[in-house]
């Protein structure tokens, strides 16, 4: 009888913690809570194509960045430490209240406050910061000080053990081979594209995190990510300026592999209808260029006088409208939200042949100016020559008449 009570007690112990465990809340998604945007800290190297990164981040609609370039291999401690003081939050309640996922490129952590780290790991654990730690490996020049990071008490949080002083030769750690689904790698054609074309060293998953993808060959996990508190980390075993610019030129998905390392450590779902979020994707990257185009040529116009703003005015208009599209594509409505980027690209292309009109006009009295400045020094110049070499040829030569008088008397 007493066994029977004991394993019933047991069996009610088992059911209530399964209840309790159903009943305790998944961890939400961290964005702003005003404007369901994701607000990203982007700090460390910032040179050459990983400013493809930041302006890719910039315009995503669900996304904000404040980039930070702080990194010792482009500049001085004095540089850096001045630019960390004035744009990395100073404090943990700055961190949790301004941003929800912080992107670490090829960083040393001896440019950062002294409390950043410990802020960085609570943030994680308690408020479900995202991170993606890019480059978080080590390489042979330890530009990025990996030495100093593994001393940290935040190394213990991150999805895998660095192997320090040991080097894969370079060559054989180029290219993905997916494990597992997980969605934020699952992009065509990913394991065609060379990732890596620099030299780093190994890293191993630890346990509870997950691999997803290999070094194409090896056994030595390329990405991985893990679950530690209620936040989420990846760490990649290579810079986003290893990545040849082939790739991230040409590679039709590469925007998108950029946007799911933030959506998959941020906790978002990863859209399932990749490819009509790519042509939303593709029409708003499409419209914020012909913007910038528009406004340089205005500029340009309006150096030299140009009444530029009938065209500012548009864009204006153009501007209330693209809010309404991000509107759309924040909720998901991605279908909606092409339609709308797909009229702003044909406006912009309309106010981009207004531009140049009014650029053409501006620069048609510069030419004028010019042209009269050119006709008048040529007539000018000839009218002299004419005086000078040509004109005199008229007129004999006036002798001196005493000095031949004498000549002639003697």
């Amino acid at each position: 009888m007493q066994k029977v009570r004991l394993a019933a007690g047991v069996g009610l112990l088992m059911a209530a913690a399964m209840l309790v465990g159903s009943l305790t809340p998944a961890t939400a998604a961290r964005q702003d809570p005003q404007t369901g945007r994701i607000r990203i800290l982007f700090i460390g190297q910032l040179i050459g194509i990983v400013n493809l990164f930041t302006s890719w981040y910039a315009i995503e609609p669900r996304m904000t960045v404040q980039p930070v370039p702080c990194s010792l291999q482009q500049m001085l401690m004095t540089d850096a430490k001045r630019l960390v003081r004035l744009y990395v939050p100073r404090n943990y309640e700055e961190m949790v209240g301004k941003y929800d996922c912080v992107v670490v490129q090829d960083l040393g952590p001896d440019v950062l406050s002294p409390n950043f780290l410990p802020d960085f790991r609570r943030a994680i654990l308690e408020e479900g910061l995202g991170s993606v730690l890019a480059e978080f490996i080590f390489w042979v020049g330890n530009g990025n000080r990996i030495d100093l990071w593994m001393a940290s008490t935040f190394y213990d949080i991150v999805p895998a053990d660095i192997l320090y002083e040991t080097e894969i030769p370079q060559g054989q750690n180029s290219f993905y081979k997916l494990v597992g689904d997980n969605p934020i790698l699952q992009l065509p054609e990913i394991e065609k594209h060379q990732m890596n074309g620099g030299h780093h060293g190994p890293m191993i998953a630890r346990q509870g995190s997950e691999v997803l993808a290999l070094w194409r060959g090896l056994e030595y996990p390329a990405v991985t990510f893990r679950q530690s508190g209620r936040g989420a980390l990846i760490q990649i075993g290579h810079g986003f300026d290893n990545i040849p610019s082939p790739t991230l030129l040409d590679w039709t998905y590469s925007q998108d592999y950029a946007y799911n390392l933030v959506y998959g450590v941020t906790q978002q779902e990863i859209p399932k209808d990749l490819e009509l979020v790519r042509k939303a994707r593709s029409l708003f990257t499409n419209a914020a260029e012909k913007k910038s185009l528009v406004f340089a040529i205005l500029e340009f116009a309006e150096e030299f006088g140009a009444n530029t703003h009938p065209i500012a005015r548009e864009i204006g208009k153009l501007v209330d409208r693209y809010a309404e599209g991000n509107s759309h594509y924040i909720s998901g409505e991605y279908e909606q939200a092409a339609a709308i980027y797909q009229e702003i690209v044909s406006e912009y292309d309309k106010l981009e042949a207004k531009a140049l009109v009014l650029k053409d006009r501006a620069l048609l009295w510069v030419y004028l100016i010019e042209w009269l400045s050119v006709s008048g020094t040529s007539m000018l110049s000839g009218f002299v020559l004419y005086t000078l070499m040509i004109r005199r040829r008229m007129f004999k030569a006036v002798e001196t008449t005493r000095t031949t008088s004498k000549r002639k008397s003697m």
